[in-house]
């Protein structure tokens, strides 16, 4: 998004208008993908890039951030705004991230609306906050914030205060110090939100070195935006410079080393080729530049670990990821292609991985694996103190909720009439490996990892843990249906109630081995499924259910 894209200096549509868009959405938001073109503002500053191609350089990706595969909605757009569905055959590919900057002459209950539609859609917001050259800015944010939070309570939305400021010729120093002034506040209103910040226009170490040295707080993420030329340089110049993106982020590591003495997550919440990108340039009319770019671009942002990254529009709908009628243009199918493979298992070679919030998430061969001798590839270390693969969920009807609270993901579920509730890890999937977890029962009845689900129909595999010692493996066709491959007493569990055990699943094609406390129970051999996520629950058959998760690691076979 470009300067101030959003941010109350222009005419901006109606309230009602923006929400009856939304709103549109909210139907088929949890069943299509959902992809929202960016415009600019009427605030744009020229942005002069100077060229120096560098050398092509590809690597192998062997894990990926979905919150990659994000875009920004600019509600100052002086059209009605377009929330677009793509085609229903593209129903696995979610936009996983939404960047979004609230104008403050939307009324409060426009706030909620937007803030509720986005926590529907089961995206990952990031809300630009008003910065301090608005007025009445600290005013606007609050209720920005109270809206956001009255939607997504107990989960962490993340803040960026202020949008490409360095573009406006506001020094660091400057914006430094509305930050520390600004974010304190706004702490106390969310005080589980994640806030961000330099968001400048481009990688400028020294911007951000003065930031990091000098923020109180200090920033839970980083942002800025990237883009690698102007609209007319020569393509291959555009092209070549997204390797300039590798050197920004390792800069960035190391700059946050030296002066926070720790990392924390990059985020890229605005890219494209150019920032004066426009509907009628050579590029955005070249489809083989628009695909070759875009692809290369998604891997260079995946190869580097960048934990969310939000596509921008810029000037023109050429590079919009959808037209108008919901059909994908040229940057949205390549958005799809390349989602596909980074993140979803379609051979053997393929690598599927996301990121957890505070857990490392690699793609190597580690020693801690105890189940196979070091052949598994470790993708997920998430301690579950935190959301961010699994999240805060409620289903008040059904009897079930997950939450984060005291350092541990609870799963309880108070219907008794024999049901479970389930809490997934979202579009993480993969055919072939290993997926353990530690469960405390705190009471009732049983919990368990489920593993190759499929949340349409509930299908899959259930390892149940219960507090009697009972262990079962159930395989389900159908939500209705099941085979137990396993029922019965088993010594290494351990029985009652607060006692920690460590469930765990080798599963290789038609063979499934299960472990508890790191001791193997049995072998089984079942085709019911091949493929599907990963997902935790608490299951009550007579009794109000309660179970605390701790440690999940996943690792590829």
């Amino acid at each position: 998004m470009h300067p101030h894209a959003g941010l109350d200096r222009s005419q901006h549509l109606p309230w009602w208008v923006i929400v009856a868009g939304i709103a549109a959405v909210m139907l088929i938001a949890s069943l299509l993908i959902i992809n929202i073109p960016d415009r600019l503002s009427s605030r744009t500053t020229n942005k002069s890039i100077t060229p120096t191609p560098t050398q092509s350089q590809s690597a192998p990706i062997s894990s990926a951030s979905p919150l990659i595969f994000g875009t920004n909605l600019d509600l100052s757009a002086n059209r009605d705004q377009a929330l677009t569905t793509l085609s229903p055959t593209l129903v696995n590919v979610p936009v996983h991230s939404v960047r979004l900057a609230p104008p403050s002459n939307l009324k409060d209950a426009a706030l909620k609306n937007i803030a509720l539609t986005l926590k529907n859609m089961d995206v990952v917001p990031v809300v630009v906050l008003q910065d301090l050259l608005t007025p009445n800015a600290m005013a606007t944010n609050t209720r920005i914030v109270k809206a956001m939070q009255s939607a997504f309570a107990g989960e962490a939305v993340r803040y960026e205060y202020g949008d490409e400021e360095d573009a406006l010729a506001v020094s660091a120093e400057t914006y430094t110090a509305g930050w520390n002034k600004a974010i304190p506040e706004l702490k106390k209103l969310a005080p589980g939100a994640l806030f961000l910040g330099p968001v400048t226009y481009h990688f400028d170490s020294a911007y951000l070195k003065t930031f990091l040295q000098n923020a109180q707080p200090q920033p839970d993420e980083i942002s800025w935006h990237e883009y690698s030329c102007n609209n007319n340089w020569d393509n291959e110049i555009c092209l070549n410079r997204i390797n300039d993106w590798t050197q920004h982020i390792q800069s960035a590591r190391e700059l946050m080393k030296a002066t926070m003495g720790k990392e924390v997550h990059v985020i890229i919440s605005a890219w494209n080729y150019a920032a004066n990108s426009q509907v009628n340039d050579d590029k955005s009319r070249d489809a083989t530049f628009i695909k070759n770019w875009n692809t290369r671009a998604l891997q260079t942002l995946a190869e580097n670990g960048v934990f969310a990254a939000m596509h921008c529009s810029c000037l023109g709908s050429a590079t919009d990821l959808t037209s108008d009628d919901g059909t994908l243009t040229t940057p949205g199918a390549t958005f799809h292609a390349t989602y596909l493979t980074l993140t979803r298992q379609r051979a053997a070679s393929d690598t599927i991985s996301a990121p957890t919030s505070s857990p490392n998430l690699t793609a190597t061969s580690v020693a801690s694996d105890p189940y196979l001798t070091h052949q598994g590839t470790l993708l997920v270390n998430d301690p579950l103190n935190k959301p961010f693969l699994w999240r805060n969920k409620i289903a008040k009807g059904w009897g079930g909720a997950c939450t984060f609270k005291n350092g541990a993901y609870s799963i309880s579920q108070v219907v008794t009439d024999n049901r479970y509730f389930h809490c997934d890890a979202g579009t993480l999937h993969t055919s072939n490996f290993i997926y353990e977890a530690q469960i405390t029962l705190l009471k009732g009845d049983c919990g368990g990892i489920t593993f190759r689900y499929n949340v349409k129909d509930n299908s899959g595999y259930r390892f149940v843990a219960c507090a009697n010692g009972i262990a079962r493996l159930l395989a389900y066709p159908d939500g209705g249906h099941y085979t137990r491959l396993l029922d019965e007493p088993v010594a290494a569990l351990h029985t009652g109630y607060n006692q920690s055990n460590l469930l765990a699943v080798v599963a290789r094609g038609n063979t499934l081995d299960l472990y508890i406390n790191k001791q193997k129970i049995g072998s089984f051999t079942d085709n019911t499924r091949h493929d599907g996520i990963f997902a935790l629950f608490a299951a009550a058959f007579g009794n109000r259910t309660e179970a605390t998760f701790r440690n999940v690691n996943i690792w590829r076979l």
